[in-house]
């Protein structure tokens, strides 16, 4: 996702393709939303104004109709914006009316229930619920898995409490086209399903609050180490041997006697010794 997006930019900084104008970049900032990314900053693009852009250059490429349109909209919204009367009423002029019949609705229905507690957006919001209930077929589905997807989304959108009966007969459609291990044929259908399996909506997708929070752990820290200096005086009084001497030597705290004679023989060329594993004993040293 983050690599289609960059890789588009860096051909098209505003994305004013026929491909990416409108749509598109609504599906993918909806997507950046929902994996806790900010699309505001998007490796420093701002693609919420990009995005605003195309709204006000509707209708333009494939970016036409009200379908597309409720994309735009809802990725304003699940990114935090305030959405704008005029982006908002471009869904509300002509409540009923779905050139794409129950996906259309649908999504129009899922948009506005995004923004409702920005404007007043009941009446339409109604409109595109009848619509959808108008369609109900007597196997309990909205048309294909597709419009049925869309459909329980919308009508949990609108409140989860309510059209149970409906709800339950259009989730049971749903869950007998899953395969065995409980996948979908498309990609595209299990992306309209899921959420609705959960009783949920894209209009959810802002209320996300289990963003993952990576956090570094701070590396434990080690008090400094102090050192003390000592001395060894070393005596010998054995023929043919006969020896006074006296060393200095640094060593960290605790360290034990054979600790500090390591160290001073590795750093004197003065001093040597040969240990008798047997009969060395070693204590600790502490200043």
């Amino acid at each position: 996702m983050n690599l289609d997006l960059l890789a588009a930019i860096s051909k098209y900084p505003d994305l004013d393709t026929r491909n990416w104008y409108g749509g598109k970049l609504a599906h993918y900032i909806n997507g950046l939303v929902a994996t806790c990314q900010d699309p505001s900053d998007f490796y420093g693009h701002d693609l919420l104004t990009m995005l605003q852009g195309h709204m006000d250059g509707f209708p333009k490429h494939y970016f036409n109709h009200n379908f597309a349109y409720s994309w735009a909209v809802l990725a304003l919204c699940n990114a935090g914006l305030t959405v704008q009367e005029k982006y908002i009423q471009q869904l509300t002029k002509s409540p009923g009316n779905y050139t794409f019949g129950i996906d259309e609705a649908a999504m129009t229905v899922i948009a506005l229930s995004c923004v409702r507690n920005q404007t007043d957006v009941k009446s339409a919001i109604s409109a595109g619920v009848q619509f959808i209930l108008d369609n109900k077929k007597p196997d309990g589905s909205f048309g294909n898995e597709y419009s049925t997807g869309l459909a329980v989304q919308a009508l949990y959108a609108d409140d989860k409490e309510s059209r149970l009966d409906i709800k339950k007969d259009a989730l049971l459609y749903l869950v007998s086209l899953q395969g065995e291990d409980g996948s979908y044929d498309s990609v595209a259908a299990a992306n309209q399903v899921f959420p609705a399996l959960n009783q949920k909506s894209y209009a959810d997708i802002g209320d996300i609050t289990s963003c993952q929070v990576v956090t570094t752990t701070p590396a434990p820290t080690t008090p400094p180490t102090s050192f003390f200096t000592f001395t060894i005086i070393v005596i010998a009084t054995l023929e043919p041997h006969n020896v006074s001497d006296t060393f200095n030597v640094t060593v960290p705290d605790g360290s034990s006697l054979l600790d500090a004679m390591v160290i001073l023989r590795n750093t004197d060329p003065n001093f040597t010794y040969v240990q008798d594993v047997h009969t060395f004993t070693s204590g600790c040293i502490d200043s």
